[in-house]
């Protein structure tokens, strides 16, 4: 499916960055969340921990009234029957007894009441200070029960539920004589009720928590909820928890998350679980919670736009450059005009304007070409027409020569005729050895008559000569070399020789001369330049050394570049000029 570019960008973005980002966000929100959760938990467990560690203290300074009462003298000998009188009994009683059993009441805030059941029935009652087992309003047989089964020095917490759901805490111990041989009564310590559970209510349950009392086998025996909806799942919930010594557990009741907080009231052999909504884990309630999260909603949506106007600002540079390299049948587009910026967009545009400008060239070249393919016809057409009449104009001073009797201009014109007609032959572009060799004798015979006795040659028989293809004119220009630089240049009598020869891979063609030879400099030149296929600086000026190079580049272009032209100088003796013609590169 083909997509525009900005399209392409924001579905990247969305895939790359959005999707990986939200989901990356939101693992890292539960993971916070659980931490807070977990971190809060463990607060909780601290807290009910210290509240509990609080309890205890207050009960240990409840069980160290009993010592107070043991080792008073005036009450254990009441209780050990030492007293008989009534009247002093009472007397005891009102002066020391009842005042130590209000001091040991009046000096602990959380006891209600404190009472002493007496082994003595013939002793006075006092209530509700000190009565008998059988007066007393509770049966508190389990709790005496329990009492002579434990040792001297330890008492026995008990708790009792009434038909109000109240609950109530006792301690009881046993009261010894004097010498400890035997048991003279029992003391019972009434808490006031809400003492134990007050504490709990500082770690703030909340709306749908609440606390509850768990003994040993799970059951839940005492509760303070507030207004919970779903007790049974509450309660199913703390029955899996009382299998723990102590610890928490969260869960869901009713779409809310709760924790259940368990510490042990090891003097009552209870548990307390604190059940408390999970939403005042934060102090917060869950709609400024996703109020955090819509904050970072918008925060990603101000990321996300800030992101679309950068990526749009990179687009809007691509989709300039791609409308404007748009490429009709009938146009081609004009160098970019926008502004070129040194990032990689800005080497495309300077790539494109250069792709641009080179084909406004060649474009160009074409259609020079095409005016030169035209001119060359029309020259092609006059060059139909001027041979005739050159050759006719030829033939007409050779006859008129011959009728004079001059044999020189006879031969001259008769020889300039063969060699242009060599040089405009339109049916063939290449010759072969034997043809250069006669058009270089017809081209010696006409500087023969020009010079004189100054120039002799020297030519290969023509039997000898093998038959080789070769291009057009390759021994001509090296021939005119050799009598322009060479023997013009000298006033003795010059001579040209051009030799052929061969071995098992090459044919020589060698052309000396008797000239002015070449000096060392101009020499070294001409060999870089046919090394290097390039003009000389200086040669370029002159005109010197074109012909050269053009013949040079014309033999590897058709032998290929093993062949060439290889230059000599034997100083005022001459120069040599060889060309090598491979015999692995000739046209089959």
């Amino acid at each position: 499916m083909k997509q525009s570019l900005l399209r392409k960008m924001i579905t990247g973005y969305v895939i790359v960055i959005l999707i990986p980002t939200l989901s990356v966000g939101w693992i890292f929100y539960q993971q916070m969340y659980r931490n807070i959760k977990n971190s809060y938990a463990m607060n909780q467990q601290e807290v009910a921990a210290q509240v509990a560690a609080n309890v205890d203290v207050k009960l240990a300074q409840v069980q160290s009234l009993y010592f107070l009462l043991q080792f008073n003298r005036e009450l254990i000998e009441f209780l050990s029957g030492d007293i008989r009188s009534e009247k002093e009994q009472l007397n005891r009683f009102i002066r020391h007894i009842r005042p130590l059993l209000s001091y040991a009441a009046l000096g602990n805030s959380i006891v209600n009441s404190i009472t002493v059941y007496k082994e003595d029935e013939s002793l006075l009652s006092f209530r509700p200070e000190i009565i008998s087992l059988k007066e007393s309003e509770r049966d508190i047989r389990a709790a005496l029960q329990a009492n002579d089964n434990l040792p001297l020095d330890r008492g026995k917490w008990y708790y009792q539920i009434d038909s109000s759901s109240e609950i109530s805490w006792y301690y009881y111990r046993k009261l010894y004589d004097n010498n400890f041989s035997g048991k003279v009564g029992l003391i019972e310590v009434q808490l006031k009720g809400p003492s134990i559970l007050e504490p709990f209510e500082g770690i703030k349950p909340g709306t749908g928590g609440g606390l509850y009392l768990v003994d040993s086998s799970g059951k839940a025996v005492y509760e303070q909820s507030r207004n919970s909806p779903h007790e049974d799942i509450i309660r199913g919930e703390i029955a899996v928890l009382s299998g723990k010594e102590g610890g928490y557990r969260f869960f869901r009741s009713e779409g809310r998350g709760m924790l259940a907080t368990k510490v042990p009231l090891r003097e009552f052999e209870l548990s307390a679980i604190i059940i408390t909504p999970v939403e005042n884990a934060y102090g917060l309630k869950s709609g400024y919670r996703y109020g955090m999260l819509g904050i970072v909603f918008l925060l990603l949506l101000i990321l996300s736009f800030a992101y679309y106007l950068f990526s749009l600002s990179v687009s809007r540079r691509i989709l300039k450059l791609a409308r404007h390299m748009r490429i009709t049948p009938l146009r081609i587009p004009a160098l970019y005009d926008g502004k070129i910026y040194t990032d990689e967009i800005g080497l495309l545009a300077a790539s494109f304007n250069s792709m641009i400008g080179r084909i406004h060239e060649l474009v160009q070249s074409v259609a020079n070409a095409e005016i030169k393919q035209k001119e060359a016809a029309f020259l092609a057409l006059q060059a139909q027409i001027q041979p005739h009449f050159i050759f006719n104009t030829l033939e007409t001073i050779r006859s008129r020569a011959e009728a004079n009797g001059d044999a020189d201009i006879e031969d001259m014109s008769c020889t300039l005729g063969q060699l242009i007609r060599y040089s405009i032959s339109p049916n063939r572009s290449d010759a072969t050895l034997a043809d250069e060799i006669r058009n270089v004798e017809n081209y010696l015979k006409i500087q023969r008559i020009r010079f004189g006795p100054r120039l002799s040659y020297n030519l290969p028989d023509f039997a000898d000569v093998p038959s080789v293809p070769c291009p057009k004119y390759i021994l001509q220009p090296l021939v005119e070399n050799s009598i322009r630089h060479g023997i013009s240049n000298r006033r003795r009598p010059g001579i040209v020789t051009v030799a052929i020869q061969q071995d098992e891979d090459s044919y020589w063609v060698r052309i000396t001369d008797n000239g002015a030879g070449i000096l060392p400099d101009r020499l070294n030149k001409l060999r870089r330049m046919l090394d290097s296929g390039m003009m000389e600086a200086d040669f370029n000026s002159s005109g010197h050394g074109i012909g050269l190079l053009n013949v040079h580049q014309r033999i590897q272009s058709y032998y290929g570049f093993s062949s060439g032209i290889l230059l000599e100088s034997g100083g005022d003796n001459g120069a040599v000029c060889m060309i090598r013609i491979c015999k692995g590169g000739m046209p089959s």
